[in-house]
Parts: structure tokens; C-alpha cells; sequence
């Protein structure tokens, strides 16, 4: 990855804006799958860029890049500059510096291990023996081990004096193994599509806990194929934790993502039920339904010190 000076950067940066900020991010994924025996992928890639904002008529413009160059980053604040005060011409908000208070400090994933401890060999192997335990039948016709190592390096400056650093090491772990009896069908996950996503070390491979599991999920598969039809009829409802999180996604994230309400992803993802005139009115779920979001929770995969506007999680 390329190496570069954000401090100098700013400092190249030439616009009449009341506050300028630039966020870089590097980011490598390795993702390793062995499906039914096979090793199916071994790659890894990574990713680096800029992300210029900037304050001006007390509006907020951005502008990304992949031109880690003076002239790159002043371009991208110039196109940001052009962004906020065209904004502004809309504006139902007037921001402050105060959105953007200065914040200089450091955020690590908790680890014991790093990622360099553990070889891909080893990793291939860990997931070989996982799918060899998912491979509890011959009715088991097909098995599946994945694991995902994800490391991201956040850096954050500002005109008025933020200085952040965040290091994070992601892990994504997730096994699959579907039994057949004719054209029954029964598929078991562990925790279900990243279903077992969090930030530490490479400790968490190192339990034989993952290769008990893999047995119990090729066990469960089977009894699957011989389980009742869950009964037709009105009834109380208990979701367990992975299915709320997915829950949680589908109709309370994608529900008031902008883009959809606007009706800019109508042809591809469709709409949403909620409408523009609803924010701050709008009730839907039950009146016991609250959630929240704490992102100073150790080890969760969402968790971090600093967003991205250089805020201090609370």
C-alpha cells in the first residue's frame, strides 16, 4: 500500500472552506472457502483511497479519490467545495465547525494473535477438517467452510486539529452443510450468512470448539430431513439473535436508506414504505420495539473509536 503524509496533504489544500477534513482508508480482504472438499478460493485484494470533505455556507460537500497526490486531493476538495455550496441553494440545516469538533487519539481491534500468526496453510487446513466433520453422512451432499480475514487501516485529519488512527481486524467465520433424502432438501449454518462476524485475533481459530460445531451442524442437517412442517397459524414469535440482526437489516436499515425513499434504486431494489414526510412521526413495530447502537461494545464487528467524521464513539 502506498504510504502517505495526510498532515501534508491538508496543507496543499487551497479552497475557501471553513473546515477541511481527509480520511484515508486501506483495506485488505482474504477470503478462503473450501466447498465440498475442494478448495474453492485462496485471494486476497486490497483497496486504498481518500475521502475529502469539506464545510462551506454551512453545508457539507465530499468528494473521493484514488489520487493520493497533492493535485489529486486539491482537485477532489475543489469538487467537494462545488458540491457544499450547491447545496447550500437547498439548504434546511446550517452546520457549524461545532459538527466537526477537533479529536486526536487511537483505536486498535482487542487481539491476542495477529493475522501473520496463523499460515494460509494452516487456515486451509483448519477448514478442510471442518468440512470432514460437516461430512457426518453420506446424506450430506453438499458442505461448505468459509472464513474471512478483513484488516483496515482508518486515518483521519482536519483543519481544525483532529489527528485519529484506527487499526481494525475483522474476522468472518461461517459453516454450511445441506442433507438430501430424495427431494427433501435441509440445509444448517452456523449463525446463518455471516452469521459469526467480530473483531479479534486469530485466537478464535485456534478453538476446537469450530470443529464441534461443524460435527453438530452436519448432525442437524440430517435430523432436519425427518422434522416436522412447522404448523400452519397465528402464533407468538421468538427470533433468535442472528435472525434479528438480519431482521433488523431488511426492515428497519434498507426502510430508511435516502436513496430508496427518494426512489433512485426503484429499478433495481425497489422503494420503501416509508416516505420523506414521515421522519420524525412516522411508528412502525411494536411500541416496545427500541434499538440501539453501541460502538464502544468490545469486539463487535461494528465497533470503533472514531466514525467517520472523526467523532469519538459514545
Amino acid at each position: 500500500m502506498q504510504q502517505i503524509d495526510l498532515k501534508s496533504l491538508l496543507s496543499a489544500v487551497d479552497v475557501p472552506a471553513d473546515w477541511v477534513g481527509i480520511r484515508e482508508v486501506s483495506e485488505t480482504h482474504t477470503p478462503r472457502i473450501v466447498r465440498d472438499g475442494v478448495p474453492q478460493m485462496n485471494a486476497s485484494y486490497t483497496s486504498q483511497g481518500l475521502m475529502v470533505e469539506v464545510l462551506a455556507n454551512g453545508q457539507f460537500g465530499y468528494y473521493g479519490t484514488p489520487n493520493m497526490t497533492n493535485e489529486g486531493v486539491t482537485s477532489a476538495a475543489k469538487k467537494a467545495f462545488t458540491q457544499a455550496n450547491l447545496a447550500s441553494k437547498h439548504a434546511t440545516f446550517q452546520f457549524s465547525e461545532d459538527a466537526r469538533p477537533a479529536n486526536v487519539g487511537n483505536y486498535q481491534s482487542p487481539f491476542v494473535k495477529e493475522k501473520g500468526s496463523l499460515s494460509p496453510g494452516e487456515l486451509n487446513k483448519l477448514l478442510l477438517d471442518a468440512y470432514n466433520q460437516l461430512k457426518v453422512s453420506d446424506k450430506i451432499v453438499s458442505a461448505r467452510a468459509l472464513l474471512q480475514t478483513i484488516q483496515t487501516m482508518f486515518r483521519f485529519v482536519s483543519s481544525n486539529g483532529s489527528d485519529i488512527s484506527q487499526d481494525f481486524l475483522m474476522l468472518e467465520f461461517d459453516l454450511s452443510a445441506t442433507a438430501a433424502d430424495g427431494a427433501n432438501q435441509q440445509t444448517r449454518t452456523f449463525g446463518g450468512m455471516r452469521g459469526n462476524c467480530l473483531q479479534m485475533g486469530m485466537e478464535y481459530f485456534d478453538k476446537l470448539e469450530l470443529l464441534a460445531q461443524a460435527q453438530k451442524i452436519g448432525e442437524e442437517a440430517i435430523e432436519l430431513l425427518d422434522a416436522e412442517e412447522c404448523p400452519s397459524g397465528e402464533t407468538d414469535l421468538v427470533i433468535a439473535s442472528d435472525q434479528m440482526m438480519l431482521q433488523i437489516h431488511e426492515s428497519v436499515g434498507h426502510a430508511l436508506e435516502v436513496d430508496r425513499i427518494l426512489g433512485d434504486e426503484r429499478n433495481y431494489a425497489g422503494w420503501s414504505f416509508v416516505n420523506l414526510e414521515d421522519f420524525g412521526k412516522l411508528q412502525y413495530g411494536s411500541k416496545l420495539m427500541n434499538i440501539t447502537f453501541d460502538p464502544t461494545l468490545s469486539s463487535e464487528f461494528a465497533s470503533y473509536g472514531y466514525d467517520d467524521a472523526g467523532l469519538e464513539a459514545t
